[in-house]
């Protein structure tokens, strides 16, 4: 153990084993102690690449992959202006996949918010060059690394011959899992709000992200966004019935977003 480095509740050490080689292993401290990162290790995934491929499973699978930006729009994803490519490799294998996902859904909002904070970080002195697809943009050579996850589609195109996946989530920048934020991921996707606009049916090119439920938000009657993108909403407690002066329980909420990555960090009420 002869170096350390603290990268927030993380720790990477660089080991020296028998053979002199010296590779990294990261640590994370968690309220039981410190647990070692093997899924980092082994490149965990919960299913094999190679049988991924060879299956073909249309129910998403987690992977820890290198993945760039690309234009190949083909097949049952042709059109560039309703998807997005990526272009996946796992270390273990020589197949490389593309992976699509439509713009204006969740996951690509997702991807917006990180990937702007990495790029951040290349520009300030990272390496590999920049890659870019409207305002999105990834390093190039499968110099980006996360931990996704896709599936095959239900019915794809033949002539694909199985190279194109859904991505149907985007876990997180890098292949280390912070398992407080997953915990808060899986709560809130079986969130009571979450689960109602599952079932949803809209428009083709619209999607249901609920932002606000209860408890943070009872009884809403109105609402409107200012020019901050902050949603203020009325909550009717007393209305329609009219309270005596100074008795009445209605009031106005803001919730604000304050780092633009879809999920509002602030409410106040405002009177």
């Amino acid at each position: 153990m002869d170096d350390f480095l603290e990268l927030g509740q993380f720790l990477l050490i660089a080991l020296e084993d028998k053979d002199f080689n010296t590779p990294n292993v990261v640590l994370e401290e968690t309220d039981t102690g410190f647990r070692v990162d093997w899924e980092c290790w082994v490149t965990y995934s919960t299913m094999d690449w190679n049988q991924f491929v060879a299956e073909r499973p249309n129910t998403p699978q987690q992977f820890r992959v290198g993945f760039m930006l690309d234009d190949y729009f083909n097949f049952d994803f042709s059109d560039p202006t309703k998807f997005l490519c990526l272009k996946f490799h796992v270390p273990e294998s020589e197949t490389t996949l593309w992976g699509y996902v439509r713009l204006d859904s969740p996951v690509t909002h997702k991807l917006r918010a990180i990937l702007a904070e990495h790029t951040n970080q290349q520009e300030t002195g990272g390496a590999g060059f920049l890659t870019t697809h409207g305002d999105l943009t990834t390093t190039g050579a499968f110099d980006s690394y996360g931990i996704f996850e896709l599936k095959f589609p239900e019915n794809p195109t033949p002539a694909a011959n199985g190279s194109q996946v859904e991505i149907t989530d985007f876990l997180t920048m890098g292949w280390v899992s912070d398992y407080a934020a997953l915990s808060t991921a899986t709560a809130k996707a079986q969130n009571p709000a979450q689960i109602a606009a599952a079932k949803m049916t809209v428009p083709d090119g619209f999607y249901i992200d609920p932002i606000a439920a209860e408890p943070e938000v009872v009884q809403p009657i109105a609402f409107t966004i200012d020019e901050r993108g902050r949603l203020w909403v009325v909550e009717g407690h007393t209305y329609p019935q009219r309270a005596p002066e100074g008795e009445g329980n209605d009031r106005i909420l803001i919730f604000e977003d304050g780092d633009f990555n879809g999920s509002f960090e602030t409410r106040k009420v405002f009177m």
